[in-house]
């Protein structure tokens, strides 16, 4: 089977490959680590972090950068692969076959997952601000480099942000004829094959398209697999069944970028990706359940059942198999459209314009905690306890023009974007929501019929402006501004017939106008280092979310910084140390801690809060040969002020507000890295010997939905979920000589000892439940250029 799928996969690449009459400088190929001189040093890198190519170690920007080469040995591909490597960035799954990540830089958690709500991170694609994230969780194709920019983004980026910015590059059309094929094996069979065509330039024009097929299976088995749903009272949908494995995945995609330049003044460069997967969730083990609190909380039904059957309790260590029956195959579907023109008005002038559009659906199921599918005496219609079911539909519209200048003077930055996007999310149209069903049995497993769902629109329109005064050759001062307005309105319906509750229409709008700053000042001290020191604000827009209004959520953050390469440049060290202050902090809560017990969840501002800490990152090249990488960041986030409503809803659970727990936030993340590459003469046939081994550490979080420490005994276990050290190892043999091109073979493995920890923890009072680090996976891959 596997070798049927390594045939099918590859033989359109190997057979073009194969009628190559030249060797090909592939498009996404790694940036060089070290130069091809006698006295290696560390390589340039280059980044577009104030929308204009830089070398990162003249940007006054705390911003870790990881490129082509570092994509491709850490085997990176999407967005949940970057927390493994970018330093001072935690990358998490959350729960559920939507996948959407969770992103957290200097203590600020972004999700943004909620109609309405905007990010703290922004995900930029190619200069283009990303709405939904869903689609970043598959594989994306012909990446060269990603950027993480730490602290507010509120001058240059996006649609604002408090936390930071994420910046994905991919590859521009080269010109050159010519085949990149890689075909992976692995554990979980795991298969996937990538082939890049490389177009010859005709006239004015050259081009490229790649194409992937990737799937797994599951790494924990599901007891309850084979249980059909019926949810037929939803368009489009039908009859589903619960999966055999959990966190499986198929995925197929496509990219296609088309370059015209018909001089060097002008180019337009056009890319398309579509991409479609089929997911299933995350194993979700049960940790704990408190028959005092379910009968506190009125469930004695509840009890009673399990005491007839008890639950099967997984732990904290990732078990072989869970009780996970609503979990059915979910499935992403994304495809975006980029136009990226550029204009050289003057020798010192550019002009860019950016138009973009992109759709995205995601459909998921989640069963949260881990109680599977359960049954009252004598009744044939199961029941489900604490599920999910979610559906989300957005499209996005974009148009960004940028003015660069740049003289011996000043060097400005000029712009103006604005954004539409249409959202459809909620449970499938047609259906109740999952927390709706809550114990109710479903006779045949249908699905109720209702309405639990949001329609939004939303339109944001800003102007920017960045200029750096060249004072002397040595020191600089830096101001910007951006004034954004930002619109949404859209409409709640909610329906239960089940239960006897008419169709409720709620609607609702937010509309503000808000400006944010940025000034700061650099000094350089010699060529080889760099000092500055700035001040910068950021917020993400108000909205409301099904009749819950939330305001913004702002941050003022002081930075300063060195960035340094030492000893001829086989030293780069890069220090930063912030300080933050955050207002009206947003977060997603049940709806009845927002006096609306008729929602899952709404949104709300619950106060203030304080971050300090430091990031310090280097890269060593002590000879020719060997490459260390060491990266450390710390946050000390706190929370200063409290709501009024925040405060009353912590006092009713048991804590204060001087003890509230700081939800979600890692205060430590660790990268540590060794590469090893030997010379070309110093192995047979002139190929070079890789052997790189990397380990990353994220502090644990603490389980979102507890109040306080003082929860029953059992419930302590997920109290803080995380705090696992990951080992990834890869051995390859590169450029071995094959005719008129060059084969890499390397071997491979991720969670290299086997973690099998705690990642998201889940609480409902009186259940506990949690997810799991991916099990080791270990692999093949054979990438072939022509």
């Amino acid at each position: 089977m596997q070798k049927k799928r390594l045939m099918k996969g590859s033989m359109f690449g190997l057979l073009v490959a194969s009628a190559m009459p030249g060797p090909m400088a592939f498009a996404q190929g790694a940036e060089p680590k070290r130069s091809d001189d006698a006295s290696s040093v560390l390589a340039e890198i280059i980044v577009t972090a104030q929308k204009r190519t830089q070398n990162i170690q003249d940007v006054p920007v705390s911003v870790a950068v990881v490129g082509a080469e570092e994509l491709a040995v850490n085997r990176i591909t999407n967005l949940e692969g970057l927390g493994a490597v970018a330093p001072g960035v935690s990358v998490r799954k959350t729960p559920g076959g939507l996948g959407a990540p969770q992103i957290v830089i200097r203590g600020v958690a972004s999700a943004g997952g909620l109609p309405g709500s905007d990010k703290s991170v922004s995900i930029n694609v190619d200069g283009v601000y990303i709405g939904a994230n869903y689609g970043l969780t598959s594989d994306m194709l012909d990446l060269v480099r990603v950027e993480a920019l730490r602290g507010p983004q509120g001058t240059l980026f996006g649609r604002n942000t408090t936390g930071g910015a994420l910046s994905f590059v991919t590859a521009d059309p080269i010109g050159e004829f010519g085949v990149h094929q890689e075909v992976s094996i692995g554990n979980y069979n795991q298969f996937r094959s990538i082939t890049h065509l490389e177009l010859p330039q005709v006239g004015a024009f050259s081009g490229y398209v790649s194409y992937m097929h990737a799937e797994r299976d599951g790494d924990v088995k599901n007891l309850q697999s084979g249980i059909v749903f019926d949810r037929s009272n939803a368009p489009g949908f039908g009859r589903q069944i619960s999966a055999d494995t959990l966190g499986a995945s198929k995925s197929e995609a496509i990219h296609v970028a088309v370059k015209f330049k018909p001089s060097e003044a002008f180019d337009l460069v056009y890319k398309f990706d579509w991409s479609k997967a089929t997911t299933t969730a995350e194993a979700s083990g049960l940790v704990a359940y408190d028959p005092a609190t379910a009968s506190a909380y009125k469930l004695d039904f509840l009890n009673f059942v399990l005491s007839l059957n008890p639950p099967l309790i997984s732990g904290t260590t990732r078990p072989n198999g869970v009780n996970n029956a609503f979990a059915v195959p979910g499935n992403m579907k994304s495809q975006g459209h980029i136009l990226t023109a550029n204009f050289d008005l003057a020798d010192n002038v550019v002009l860019k314009s950016i138009s973009a559009y992109r759709k995205v659906y995601a459909f998921g199921t989640l069963d949260n905690i881990g109680l599977g599918q359960l049954f009252f005496p004598g009744n044939p219609d199961p029941f489900y306890i604490s599920v999910n079911h979610n559906v989300n539909r957005q499209k996005q519209w974009s148009e960004e023009l940028q003015l660069n200048y740049n003289s011996k003077l000043v060097t400005l930055t000029l712009g103006g974007i604005y954004y539409k996007e249409k959202v459809v999310t909620g449970a499938p149209e047609g259906l109740i929501g999952g927390g709706t069903i809550f114990g109710l049995p479903l006779p045949g497993n249908v699905l109720p019929a209702g309405r639990d769902i949001t329609y939004l629109t939303a339109k944001s329109l800003a102007g920017y402006g960045q200029a750096e005064v060249h004072i002397t050759p040595k020191l600089d001062v830096i101001g910007g501004i951006r004034v954004t307005r930002d619109k949404k309105d859209g409409t709640y319906y909610k329906e239960t017939p089940v239960y006897g509750v008419p169709l409720n229409a709620t609607n609702f709008a937010y509309k503000k106008t808000k400006a944010t700053y940025l000034a700061g000042v650099n000094y350089r001290v010699t060529d080889d280092i760099l000092t500055y020191a700035k001040f910068s604000t950021g917020y993400i827009s108000g909205g409301s979310v099904a009749g819950v209004d939330f305001d913004p959520e702002t941050a003022k953050s002081w930075e300063a910084g060195i960035k340094s390469e030492l000893f001829d440049r086989r030293v780069r060290l890069n220090l930063a140390g912030f300080y933050a202050k955050y207002g009206n902090l947003q977060q997603g809560v049940p709806g009845n801690l927002a006096n609306r017990p008729d929602l899952n969840l709404a949104l709300i501002n619950y106060g203030d809060a304080e971050v300090k800490g430091f990031e310090a990152e280097t890269s060593i090249m002590p000879n020719d040969l060997i490459t260390l990488t060491g990266a450390v960041s710390y946050s000390d986030f706190k929370f200063t002020k409290f709501t009024p409503l925040w405060t009353q809803t912590i006092i009713n659970f048991g804590g204060s507000p001087d003890t509230f727990p700081t939800w979600l936030r890692p205060s430590t993340t660790v990268n540590l890295g060794f590469t090893y590459e030997s010379k070309p003469e110093e192995t047979l046939g002139g190929a070079r010997l890789m052997v790189h081994f990397d380990t990353n550490y994220r502090s644990k979080v603490i389980t979102p939905g507890i109040f306080t420490t003082a929860i029953q005994p059992d419930f302590q276990k997920i109290y803080k979920t995380g705090g696992n050290w990951i080992a990834n190892a890869r051995v390859a043999l590169k450029e071995v000589s094959l005719g008129s091109g060059h084969l890499e073979v390397a071997a491979w493995a991720r969670n290299l000892l086997n973690n099998r920890g705690t990642v998201w923890g889940n609480y409902s009072y009186f259940v506990a439940g949690t997810t799991y680090e991916p099990a080791r996976t270990y692999g093949l891959d054979m990438i072939v250029d022509f």
